[in-house]
């Protein structure tokens, strides 16, 4: 279901892609809540919500940033690394997180990211941090109900995880590390 890859950058890669995105010309953007109006979403009593920094690089298989080289140099070097393949990417965008006092087993609302098959999720770990993400067991089309927790996987600086979009995931915001930063890739 999920695969976890580190060790695919070096540290100048790593540091190069965290500094720009820390930088003072990074532009961040302010999302109240997790945006998911277009998605699949579904809460329970572990659930809660905050707001969190997020920038688009592709929507809709569009460029739409002028970093878009970090997101294309990214998806580039997984693939020669693992040998994944891509047909189409739909989607890119960074999230940031900012630490927030909540229970140890919390998590955002879990959601799908694209309502459609064969869809794969790529995340990108930016910067080592507490905010799990979390995979359930629910997948798209499952009758509504409990999560149960499948994975529960920590951000380490230049990781990446990869999964079927099928699964219901999530983020959290990190209780100790200032900040959680990922991208996220929806492609096929």
């Amino acid at each position: 279901m999920e695969k976890i890859y580190d060790n695919f950058l070096d540290n100048e890669e790593m540091n190069d892609i965290l500094n720009v995105m820390t930088s003072n010309d990074f532009p961040w953007f302010i999302n109240p809540t997790n945006d998911y109006n277009l998605f699949e979403t579904d809460g329970d009593e572990n659930t809660y919500e905050s707001f969190q920094l997020t920038h688009s690089f592709i929507r809709n298989g569009t460029k739409n940033s002028e970093f878009s080289r970090i997101s294309t140099n990214l998806l580039n070097r997984f693939s020669e690394k693992s040998g994944v393949r891509f047909e189409h990417v739909e989607r890119v965008k960074a999230n940031l997180q900012t630490k927030l006092e909540r229970r140890e087993d919390a998590y955002n609302t879990p959601h799908i990211d694209q309502l459609m098959s064969n869809y794969k999720v790529l995340i990108y770990y930016v910067n080592d941090s507490d905010g799990d993400t979390f995979i359930f067991d629910r997948r798209m089309g499952d009758t509504k109900g409990a999560y149960r927790i499948l994975k529960r996987i920590t951000p380490k600086k230049g990781r990446f995880l990869l999964f079927d979009n099928e699964y219901y995931h999530s983020g959290t915001n990190p209780l100790e590390t200032d900040s959680r930063i990922v991208i996220n890739f929806n492609f096929l």
